[in-house]
């Protein structure tokens, strides 16, 4: 009886639905129904089994063409890569040994190494007994099983050798920067960078979707003015932008141009417009400043105080792999969970910290090859400018800047895809040229998805191992291969 009456009770409420309110009583109805419908409905069907006879089968399998998974390489490119080879033996020193494309020892004019340091004898016995006791690799990112204590006492050298609060290691030196840009700039944030900043740089701001706006190459008047214009637009707004991050991100050491960045005028600009500086050091730390500090050293300026971070990589002063970003205790613990190439890369591997570790340590014990490397480059810059003296050549950058362009025409002229194209081909033969003559250039190449095509250019460094006579040497070789390699048509 008690379920009668419900059912009665139910009856009713519907029929009085159904008359007071009929259109809301209708969709109510078929939402009902569409609600069981995709409850009760199977995610997908199964498919039936097919049985295909063997002839049917082979017939199928005959007509399937896979499509690749990489796009076909044309027979062009697979004989310029053959031609272009260049085989390295041995350590990247004042000589190298080459295998490829000729059997040779040639003056190394293309070198990062800039101290010789990857060739230290107690460097390379530390390393062996690291790799007796930890193994050859970290096995996981730092986060989970991959944190060693070579990874933290590294992390501690650096803090206390640069007088920042903390330090935070990657185990690659590309992804250092590219890590730290996307770990606090956000899609709604502003970053100011320069226009010629190198692809490390550029790939940190495409992976944050933060809007980016760009200054002239190393022209602090230009950014001035961005900063200008950004503040009048907050006083339009009448307010400032407290919920936008804003960084300007420059290069101690351009390595696209040779070029030093003024950092003591951007420091007046910071406190000026109130906004906070990262700068990517790698070609500066370990050349620069009395100590080997770097940029910020050579500038007389202080991690936190001056510049809010500080970023570089071990790959080229400090005989190593992998880079660190320095700075204050919260931007640090800051990228731990939120730095992608920190918190997804397996660990730097330990023989490896320990190597950049020993070296840091002992870095004042290696101050008379910094100052054998300062006056080799003040050496070779003079001899660079006395050979392309009256020349067709242009030379950029200038000491105490480790880096040296020779190019053709102006480096921060943009050109077209097809002026690039001719121009590295030609820039490629003189650098073969030149290793036949006996010295070794680097001719940098561009990535498609770089912002500006600018024109190509070779790059030249000395280290410390040079001697007078082979930085003499070298630069006639030099000039020898630029006479002598035609333009092509």
């Amino acid at each position: 009886k008690k379920v009668k009456r419900k059912m009665l009770g139910i009856i009713e409420f519907i029929k009085e639905e159904l008359l007071l309110h009929p259109y809301r009583f209708v969709f109510d109805l078929i939402l009902l129904v569409f609600t069981a419908w995709v409850i009760f409905k199977p995610s997908y069907k199964l498919p039936k089994d097919v049985e295909l006879s063997k002839e049917e089968a082979e017939e199928l399998l005959e007509e399937w063409n896979p499509k690749p998974l990489t796009p076909a390489i044309s027979e062009d490119t697979i004989s310029n890569f053959k031609r272009n080879r260049i085989v390295v033996n041995g350590f990247p020193g004042a000589y190298i040994k080459l295998t490829s494309p000729v059997q040779k020892e040639v003056i190394n004019f293309g070198t990062n190494n800039f101290l010789n340091l990857s060739e230290n004898e107690e460097n390379i016995a530390n390393a062996r007994e690291a790799i007796k006791f930890y193994g050859v690799g970290s096995c996981g990112p730092r986060g989970f099983y991959g944190s060693q204590r070579s990874h933290i006492d590294l992390e501690k050298i650096v803090a206390d050798y640069w007088g920042s609060e903390e330090c935070i290691l990657y185990s690659f030196g590309f992804a250092t920067i590219a890590s730290v840009i996307p770990a606090f700039a956000k899609h709604q944030d502003l970053v100011i960078v320069d226009d010629r900043c190198d692809f490390s740089i550029q790939t940190g701001t495409k992976i944050s979707r933060c809007k980016v706006m760009q200054f002239k190459h190393n022209d602090l008047n230009d950014l001035e003015r961005i900063l200008i214009k950004i503040t009048k637009e907050d006083k339009k707004l009448a307010k400032i932008h407290t919920k936008q991050l804003r960084l300007i991100i420059v290069q101690g050491v351009y390595p696209t141009t040779g070029q030093i960045c003024n950092l003591k005028r951007l420091v007046e600009l910071r406190n000026k417009y109130k906004i906070r500086i990262v700068v990517e050091d790698s070609y500066g730390v370990g050349v620069l400043g009395k100590e080997g500090r770097g940029s910020l050293e050579h500038w007389g300026l202080k991690i936190t105080e001056d510049i809010d971070i500080l970023s570089f990589n071990l790959e080229h002063s400090f005989g190593s792999i992998g880079g660190v970003c320095v700075g204050s205790q919260e931007m640090t613990e800051h990228q731990r969970l939120n730095g992608l190439g920190y918190c997804f890369s397996a660990a730097q591997p330990p023989y490896t910290s320990i190597c950049a570790a020993n070296i840091i340590q002992n870095f004042p014990k290696n101050i008379d090859k910094l100052d054998r490397f300062k006056a080799n480059n003040i050496y070779f810059e003079t001899a660079l400018t006395k050979a392309l003296s009256g020349t067709k050549w242009n030379l950029s950058g200038s000491a105490p800047s480790p880096i040296f362009h020779i190019s053709p025409q102006p480096l921060t002229e943009s050109i077209t895809r097809e002026e690039y194209d001719t121009l590295i081909k030609y820039l490629e033969n003189i650098q073969l040229n030149a290793l036949n003559i006996g010295v070794a250039i680097q001719v940098p190449n561009r990535v498609d998805t770089e912002w500006v095509t600018y024109s190509p250019s070779i790059r030249v460094s000395v280290n410390s191992n040079h001697t007078k006579n082979d930085i003499d040497q070298g630069v006639q070789y030099l000039r020898q291969a630029l006479e002598s390699t035609p333009f092509p048509h």
